[in-house]
């Protein structure tokens, strides 16, 4: 199911999708052909391995829209200071490097970002069924991602234990917190 949300204080939304099986063997060819489904709309792609949770890329895109508004953001473009929030990188080649798509990505993370509510899910449903098999639970933190991702944003056990919820959550809600705060790292 796509999930859709408002960013307070804008007349802009996100809708964030996933897709299985997915096949690019060229990249740039795979982007324009999104490019052309999407039109003028804003997305990103994601290689939802490194992905913790919906909430995750929602944040991300949050984080990069203010960021854009109030001039602190590194790029003049939304959809790449979304991946810059959500790898939690200031460097454009490490984030895409980290979780942008390559031909080795195998399950994809798809974000839109319209003033349209309907637009948006409708367009990330055609680009995740465009990509692959539409299935959202490859942005889900499993027992196989979940060292992994630990591991890649640094974080510990004692933030998980600090927390205290189902560590599965509390590491999505970490993973957020550092994407938040990727501005004071700058």
């Amino acid at each position: 199911m796509v999930r859709t949300r408002r960013v307070t204080d804008t007349a802009l939304h996100v809708a964030v999708a996933g897709a299985r099986g997915v096949d690019v063997r060229d990249v740039d060819a795979t982007l324009d052909e999104v490019r052309q489904l999407v039109g003028d709309a804003a997305f990103q792609l994601f290689d939802a391995e490194m992905v913790a949770g919906w909430r995750h890329l929602f944040h991300a895109a949050v984080n990069a829209i203010y960021a854009i508004q109030n001039g602190s953001a590194i790029s003049k473009s939304v959809d790449v200071e979304t991946i810059l929030y959500a790898s939690c990188q200031d460097q454009i080649s490490k984030a895409f490097t980290l979780m942008g798509l390559s031909p080795q990505v195998k399950n994809v993370g798809v974000l839109v970002i319209s003033e349209n509510p309907s637009e948006a899910k409708r367009l990330a449903t055609q680009i995740a069924e465009h990509l692959g098999s539409p299935d959202d639970a490859v942005l889900d933190v499993t027992s196989g991602k979940f060292e992994k991702l630990k591991d890649v944003f640094e974080v510990g056990d004692e933030a998980l234990a600090t927390v205290g919820s189902d560590p599965y959550e509390a590491l999505t809600s970490l993973v957020v917190e550092k994407g938040a705060l990727l501005p004071l790292r700058r």
